[in-house]
């Protein structure tokens, strides 16, 4: 009887021992996976905001020089993420406090960078480095953060709150100056408007994940994910920006002349159109210039294609010089221009143009021989009542021919659809009848 007493508790001493042991270890396998888990996690947040950073990189290049700023601090913005979870996963082989403090200063200049590149879109050519009271805010809450790691180590939850209210600042103003531009043509910035709400939203949610979370792995893993869905939904909303700036690239340079950067004939005829429309309904005059250099291919024979070319220019910048900001200037072809004079009579159109002939006069253009000056013939018209696009041009063309066979280097009008008649002789055009007036050496 005593052996067999004895004998139980030896068995049952030998039976727990391996319980115990599966127990310590199925507790480390699941410890095991958890850390391969938020490992795998936070390598996605970074892989994400690469491949991000290198999409940045190879958009196209055909942009202006602010743009191309803007880039590259999108650019900085996604690397820079990407390093605040890099320093996080590191904190396996380097210092704590370290950890801490590199993760929070790249998580907290990460949106700053990104607030910058839209500041250059905008034409405020500030960088970063050079704004003292972010680079303050930058490296204050990383050091902030260290020292309440080292002194107050249960104060995660203290520190959730400084990391996501701050990133919560940054994006509320970046959504305040946003809104600030928005209007129908913008819709690439709209779409980051509401990617940046969902950012928003996330900086507030993440508190409230923490709080009632009983283990941290759900609080980072929620974290994490969200910060995935956050890159590619950003991603999308800064590739709009570049999308939008390129349909308008191309928009723009179909209709602009690229030697004078004025609209071309078809813009013209659009704007004509709806101007025309416009005048229907609230019953406005409209009036038209046409005008045409002087023996413009003479010069192109005698000084070279280049000179010429310098010679349409400057004749081009005048023009835009001499009209209102409402009125259209346009080249019609080769040395033809366009003006559309909206709620314009015949008599303020004609002195216009004489003004125009007058400054033509005094365009100088230098040349390898010395400075060139020309001169130009101009031709008036008006609607008539039925307002007919197609008729009104008509008639500016025959003032127009009417003052080359006058002439030229005169102003001819057409009214009421009659025949054009010149205006009185210019002194200049009696002297050099449609002639270029020479070199001044």
């Amino acid at each position: 009887m005593q052996g067999k007493d004895f004998s139980i508790p030896c068995e049952i001493r030998v039976v727990s021992r391996p319980k115990n042991n599966i127990r310590n270890q199925n507790r480390a396998i699941k410890l095991e996976n958890l850390d391969i888990a938020r490992s795998a996690l936070v390598l996605t947040v970074i892989l994400a905001n690469l491949a991000a950073a290198l999409l940045f990189y190879f958009i196209p290049r055909g942009m202006t020089h602010n743009q191309r700023v803007s880039l590259r601090y999108f650019l900085s913005g996604f690397a820079t993420f990407a390093l605040g979870y890099t320093s996080y996963i590191a904190r396996q082989w380097i210092p704590l406090p370290v950890s801490v403090f590199l993760a929070n200063l790249f998580l907290v200049f990460a949106p700053y960078s990104i607030f910058f590149g839209l500041k250059w879109r905008w034409g405020e050519r500030v960088h970063i480095h050079k704004h003292l009271p972010v680079l303050s805010n930058v490296i204050g809450i990383s050091l902030l953060q260290v020292l309440l790691h080292l002194y107050f180590p249960d104060s995660l939850w203290v520190r959730t709150l400084i990391l996501y209210g701050n990133l919560a600042i940054v994006y509320s103003t970046i959504i305040i100056r946003l809104r600030k531009r928005l209007n129908e043509e913008l819709s690439g910035e709209r779409i980051l408007l509401y990617s940046l709400y969902y950012g928003l939203a996330n900086f507030a949610l993440m508190p409230i994940v923490f709080f009632i979370s009983s283990r941290p792995i759900y609080y980072e893993a929620t974290a994490l994910i969200l910060g995935i869905i956050g890159v590619v939904v950003m991603l999308s909303a800064y590739y709009s920006l570049f999308l939008f700036d390129l349909v308008k690239l191309h928009y723009d340079n179909s209709i602009t002349d690229s030697l004078t950067n004025l609209p071309n004939r078809r813009h013209f005829t659009n704007e004509f159109k709806r101007t025309i429309n416009a005048a229907r309904r609230h019953n406005f005059s409209i009036c038209i210039i046409l005008c045409d250099i002087d023996t413009f291919k003479s010069v192109n024979d005698k000084y070279g294609h280049s000179t010429g070319d310098k010679v349409i220019r400057e004749f081009s910048k005048m023009l835009h010089e001499s009209v209102r900001g409402d009125d259209i200037v346009a080249r019609y072809g080769g040395e033809e221009f366009i003006i559309m004079l909206g709620h314009t009579n015949i008599d303020d159109a004609t002195d216009l143009a004489e003004r125009i002939c007058e400054r033509t006069r005094h365009i100088f253009v230098p040349t390898r021989d010395g400075v060139l000056s020309f001169t130009a013939s101009f031709g008036v018209s008006q609607c008539g009542p039925e307002l007919d696009s197609e008729a009104c041009i008509r008639a500016a063309d025959k003032a127009l021919y009417a003052a080359k066979q006058t002439g030229r280097d005169k102003v001819c009008v057409t009214k009421d659809g009659r025949t054009p008649l010149p205006l009185q002789e210019n002194p200049a055009s009696t002297l050099r009848p449609g002639l270029f007036q020479g070199v001044q050496k």
